[in-house]
């Protein structure tokens, strides 16, 4: 049997008006609810009437966010985005809000952590409208010089157009015909060695 708890009215209008606030700062298609916080709101729509309401345990108003990324000019190619869970717990008096990010396939593990520990930073804030902000800034901020770029580019250097370079030498029978293979070699950054007879 799933017992339940009773809240104050007040308070869930608050959370939800929190929650309505924090759809306005994304676009559409970068906010989506849950299926149980879509049907507690359509639930909630007709008991916020009464001084008090009684919730299942453990509701939350809860969405998941895209959170794109501006790469680099020098990045791999794709798509770059973080998605962040975002819960807004329904309990008196009410906890800090909930950031969860799901780790995405182009970042490394220990990057991920570590975003992760700043976000938690931040939900000591006690105002989930500015968490969520700080929040959109960090991954922007940071996120961006996370993205994979490539690897010539990367080290600070620049890309070169490679050739191939034939030298034709009808024969390599005489020493002074090998002494200038070898020279030539040096300017191209060939290394290696040939011998007389050998194709």
């Amino acid at each position: 049997m799933c017992s339940t708890s009773t809240l104050p009215t007040e308070l869930i209008q608050l959370q939800l008006s929190h929650f309505d606030m924090l759809e306005s700062l994304f676009l559409p298609g970068e906010f989506t609810p849950s299926q149980q916080t879509t049907a507690l709101q359509a639930t909630l729509a007709h008991t916020l009437d009464s001084p008090s309401v009684s919730m299942p345990p453990a509701a939350s108003f809860d969405c998941t966010v895209l959170v794109p990324l501006d790469p680099p000019p020098n990045a791999l190619p794709g798509t770059y985005a973080f998605q962040l869970f975002i819960s807004l717990p329904l309990s008196d008096p009410p906890p800090p809000l909930q950031l969860t990010l799901r780790q995405p396939s182009w970042l490394l593990r220990s990057s991920h952590q570590s975003l992760s520990n700043s976000l938690a930073s931040l939900t000591a804030e006690e105002d989930p409208t500015t968490v969520v902000l700080a929040a959109l800034e960090l991954l922007r901020d940071v996120g961006a010089a996370l993205i994979p770029v490539l690897e010539d580019e990367a080290d600070g250097g620049v890309a070169e157009d490679e050739c191939r370079v034939w030298f034709w030498l009808q024969s390599l029978s005489t020493r002074q015909k090998r002494d200038d293979m070898v020279k030539w070699a040096a300017g191209f950054g060939l290394t290696g060695f040939v011998m007389a007879g050998q194709s």
